[in-house]
């Protein structure tokens, strides 16, 4: 394994303008107005092989004692992403002497041999670790360990596991990690200029000090807004831009961008603002709703409708939760309902 030196911890004024149709092919054909599953991804697992065990990836230096090895800090995004309620702590290892290519701030490409582990607590109980190791310039491996029930150690569990340790928490499969983890630029969601600033103190300001960068900003970014536009552009960000975002799978599929750029300034700037409003989505969800953003009609608004559906088919996100978001949900809806 290469040795490593560093882990990182780490007023809306504008008129909503109508975009054009989502599918061409619905506005010459006419809406489908019979149920459809959301659009298959490309989620083949990664041909890379990884340790059986957690104790084995390098996380700790004594794994009994959970202390972290040299050079691995805990670090936080600053916007979370709604995964039930679990309680998450993140870890991020860098490979000595390597820098993050930051040519383009928004599309971070990270060296071979980072690392990143996220650990989940559901209900208080440890239940599962996850792994993303890059292992060469195109091939990460991807694996959550779930914990025995005594604590001693985390096994990989590549096909997932429903209700782990008797919570209501899901260990994700390795199908179900690339299925997300493949619509961003270099798999890793939340290490990115946006969710690693924090009003100039974030750790984006520490990368760059400590020469890990090789681009390195003028400053930090904030989400453009105040109150509850801000909320919900950093909600939208945190929870559906890892999807929708111009590097996705699904970007020749739908028009929607839900990540804010480290170049929005205003909320007319963002995706969610010029990419969502009067947008003719490719689906109906039931009874009637076709749009993705209705300024003013948080019912009629599938970006917020789909928010409320799990497990029919037309639930957002489609994985990795269960339950609805409460914060969430009043967050958009708020918004949606306060667009002129």
């Amino acid at each position: 394994m290469r040795s490593v030196a560093l882990v990182l911890l780490v007023a809306c004024g504008s008129t909503p303008a109508v975009v054009s149709i989502d599918d061409a092919s619905i506005a010459d054909a006419g809406m489908d107005v019979h149920k459809q599953p959301p659009p298959e991804l490309d989620s083949s697992v990664p041909p890379v092989t990884g340790p059986d065990k957690l104790s084995d990836t390098g996380l700790y230096s004594d794994f009994a004692m959970r202390t972290l090895a040299p050079g691995v800090i805990a670090y936080a995004p600053r916007y979370e992403l709604w995964s039930d309620g679990a309680t998450k702590t993140r870890y991020l290892l860098l490979p000595q002497a390597l820098k993050v290519d930051t040519s383009t701030m928004d599309g971070w490409v990270f060296p071979v041999g980072t690392k990143a582990w996220k650990e989940f607590r559901a209900g208080g109980k440890l239940v599962e670790t996850r792994l993303l190791w890059k292992k060469t310039d195109v091939a990460w491996f991807e694996v959550a360990y779930l914990w025995n029930a005594d604590g001693s150690d985390a096994i990989a569990t590549p096909l997932g596991q429903k209700a782990a340790l008797g919570t209501t928490h899901d260990v994700p499969s390795q199908t179900d990690c690339n299925s997300c983890h493949q619509n961003v630029s270099d798999t890793l969601i939340g290490v990115s200029a946006v969710q690693l600033s924090n009003g100039g103190a974030g750790l984006l300001t520490t990368l760059g000090s400590q020469g890990r960068l090789t681009k390195v900003p003028s400053g930090e970014f904030e989400v453009p807004g105040q109150g509850n536009v801000k909320d919900a552009l950093a909600y939208l960000h945190a929870n559906c831009g890892h999807c929708h975002n111009d590097n996705s799978k699904l970007a020749m599929q739908t028009a929607l961008r839900l990540n804010v750029a480290s170049t929005d300034t205003t909320p007319a700037d963002t995706g969610a603002y010029k990419t969502s409003f009067g947008l003719v989505m490719k689906h109906v969800i039931p009874p009637n709703v076709t749009i993705a953003v209705v300024p003013g009609n948080p019912d009629m608004s599938g970006v917020w409708v789909r928010m409320m559906h799990r497990h029919d088919g037309w639930e957002m996100p489609p994985l990795a939760t269960n339950a609805i978001d409460p914060t969430g949900v009043a967050t958009i809806k708020a918004w949606i309902a306060s667009l002129p």
